[in-house]
């Protein structure tokens, strides 16, 4: 309903240009809220294992271009680099398409997010064979964060877990991709320090093809 009566005021041409702005205001702020209560939903039920998914086979180095492509077109800014680096065609994954999709989103999101004044991100695969798992790892050469700091990074905003409260946004990025992660029986690994900036590794069980076996 706020989003509704905001976006008819702010095209009502009865009322003045300052009113108009404000109701563009209150429109955006909406939007805001309405992308926050989507998140915690998405992520209460990752919490609580009641987010049904939808798996299938999905080639990791397609999904990499996938989503590289989506953010050039949608006028990625160019302060920031993006690139895709050391992929293997081989590796696939068992999952939820909408989710992995997500979970990359958001940390190439989070590189820009933190890095106002520009920055490289690089997208990689790899396959571990000692244990059958595959890694996307998303990596830029930003400003970084403390070592220190890391831990906090993947429990949730207020959380009793954080040792100290959450400084910028809202904080559900990274717990959100942790919770995917965990949710297809991965796990996220994160490692930073400051100026040295910032990886992020979704490890994923892997499905093993056949040009891999041959191999």
């Amino acid at each position: 309903m706020v989003l509704g009566y905001a976006s008819e005021l702010e095209e009502n041409n009865y009322l003045t240009a300052e009113q108009r702005s404000q109701a563009g205001i209150i429109r955006q702020q909406a939007e805001k809220l309405k992308f926050l209560v989507n998140d915690l939903n998405l992520v209460s039920k990752l919490e609580y294992e009641m987010q049904p998914l939808d798996k299938k086979p999905i080639r990791l180095s397609v999904l990499a271009r996938q989503i590289v492509s989506e953010f050039i077109n949608n006028g990625l800014d160019e302060r920031f680099i993006l690139e895709i680096e050391s992929l293997d065609e081989n590796i696939q994954v068992n999952a939820d398409e909408r989710l992995l999709i997500r979970a990359i989103t958001n940390l190439i999101q989070n590189s820009i997010n933190h890095n106002p004044d520009g920055c490289q991100i690089l997208l990689q695969t790899s396959f571990n064979e000692s244990n059958d798992t595959c890694s996307f790892t998303v990596t830029d050469n930003g400003k970084g964060i403390s070592h220190n700091e890391l831990t906090d990074l993947l429990e949730l905003p207020y959380s009793s877990k954080r040792k100290q409260p959450s400084k910028n946004g809202h904080g559900l990025g990274l717990p959100m991709v942790a919770r995917i992660a965990r949710a297809h029986q991965g796990l996220l690994m994160i490692s930073s320090d400051i100026g040295k900036g910032f990886s992020a590794e979704i490890v994923l069980p892997s499905i093993i093809s056949d040009q891999k076996i041959k191999g």
